[in-house]
């Protein structure tokens, strides 16, 4: 059985704000105009596209969180270690983004026992941004969706689940301050199918 998170949440539309946490400023970064739960109808609105990347702003981490996406969807090993900083143990992430990709037979409902979300079937959206000094954590709702096999056009199930990434500045680009996402989807995917 599939369990799935729901999340209802919306964008702020709301400028920066500033507030005071003891004696360092945490500074929220609005997230106008980009859509955290788009309406999903088919398998394209779930792929990461240049266009998703560009329209997120170039320089800023929900675009290189989006750059790190589109690596894991093509498989791009070398691209997605890359989006990491140089703190952080990559060893692993080959073997999450395979262990995370499912042949195309398995994509659709009935098919596999707790749904096909591959990483090729989820988008992250943004739903806010919070600046703490040098790092920026993304709140998002990972948007997933399984297709029917009978006509694989037809949305069966749709989830939404929260998930956060943090992003430190390294030579002036936002790079991924840990490898938790992968490793934790990975461990739930293997608990799952067991």
């Amino acid at each position: 059985m599939l369990a799935v998170a729901v999340l209802a949440a919306g964008c702020s539309s709301s400028a920066q704000g500033t507030s005071a946490v003891g004696t360092t400023s945490t500074t929220t970064v609005a997230s106008a105009n980009i859509e955290a739960a788009p309406e999903i109808t088919g398998p394209a609105d779930l792929k990461v596209t240049n266009k998703d990347v560009h329209a997120a702003g170039n320089g800023t981490p929900y675009a290189a969180l989006l750059r790190w996406w589109r690596a894991l969807q093509a498989q791009d090993i070398g691209a997605a270690r890359a989006a990491y900083a140089k703190s952080v143990d990559t060893s692993a992430v080959g073997r999450e983004i395979r262990g995370l990709t499912f042949p195309p037979h398995l994509d659709y409902r009935g098919d596999h026992e707790v749904g096909a979300f591959a990483l090729t079937r989820l988008h992250p959206g943004l739903v806010d941004a919070t600046r703490h000094g040098a790092t920026t954590r993304l709140y998002t709702l990972i948007n997933g969706a399984v297709f029917d096999k009978s006509d694989p056009s037809r949305v069966a199930l749709v989830a939404h689940t929260p998930a956060f990434f943090e992003f430190e500045r390294e030579n002036g680009e936002w790079k991924l301050a840990n490898d938790g996402y992968l490793a934790q989807m990975l461990k739930a995917h293997q608990e799952a199918t067991k």
